[in-house]
């Protein structure tokens, strides 16, 4: 399973080149997150995007935008009310301990996939620095997909898959290139053990 998360601060051409992307590779989801942004530049974010690719994007926070587009939703493991989350589906949940992992286990709320994060020190954050044993998390056993994230590029992959992760989560080995499609491209192969 490969991630794709949305740049924070927007970038030239970023609606044209996530459309291609969602339209011609082969990632599983792409991640709206937005933190500066408004609920109602989130909507128009979403809104110029193709509507036939709406099936594999989720939002971060935003359960109204969810609901009305059919999206998935992202959300942190302290911002619960789980029964709102009742009909959305995917529902992804972000984690930073290897703990908060075996937590997600015991709620009653069923969640698609969880991201841990940082596996490796962060491409896109200065100073995000890799948590201690992190990689050791893929060979938890759990009831739902665990996803890398934090560092991941085409090197840490093998590393990743080797410790048993189900995918992985990606933004600054993508947005912080001259070329993200070419860089994603590669990701997905290397994931898919073509490249």
């Amino acid at each position: 399973m490969i991630v794709l998360i949305t740049p924070e601060v927007d970038i030239p051409n970023e609606i044209n080149l996530l459309s291609h992307i969602l339209l011609n590779t082969h990632i599983s989801r792409v991640h709206i997150r937005k933190p500066h942004k408004t609920v109602y530049e989130i909507d128009e974010y979403i809104t110029r995007l193709p509507e036939n690719c709406y099936a594999k994007i989720s939002v971060h926070h935003q359960l109204g935008l969810a609901r009305k587009y059919k999206l998935g939703l992202h959300v942190g493991l302290s911002n619960g009310n789980e029964e709102e989350w009742a009909n959305i589906h995917p529902l992804s949940v972000s984690t930073h301990k290897i703990e908060e992992l075996y937590q997600i286990n015991q709620l009653t709320v069923k969640y698609n996939y969880a991201f841990i994060s940082p596996v490796f020190d962060s491409i896109s954050k200065q100073g995000y620095i890799a948590g201690k044993s992190l990689l050791d998390a893929g060979n938890l056993p759990r009831n739902y997909n665990l996803i890398a994230l934090g560092g991941i590029d085409i090197f840490g992959i093998p590393t990743v898959k080797k410790y048993g992760f189900d995918g992985v989560a990606v933004l600054g080995a993508v947005w912080h290139t001259n070329q993200p499609i070419e860089a994603i491209e590669s990701i997905v192969d290397c994931w898919n053990n073509k490249g």
